[in-house]
């Protein structure tokens, strides 16, 4: 049987504190403070398993834009 391995490319986007003012929710929060959360939980659940490939696009550091 042939195993597939699965490319996941995920991001969570425009930067966190200090970045573009715009991107942000009602209350003030960074768009990519609310999604890095997102997106490390799902990178959690991916890395279980071994056929999974994944890159994150974004600037993990939330520093930049």
């Amino acid at each position: 049987m042939t195993r597939v391995t699965i490319k996941v490319a995920i991001e969570a986007g425009h930067g966190g504190n200090n970045s573009t003012p715009g991107k942000r929710d009602p209350d003030g929060t960074y768009e990519w403070n609310y999604n890095d959360t997102m997106v490390r939980a799902f990178i959690e659940e991916l890395r279980k398993y071994d056929n999974v490939e994944i890159r994150r696009f974004d600037d993990a550091t939330g520093q930049t834009d």
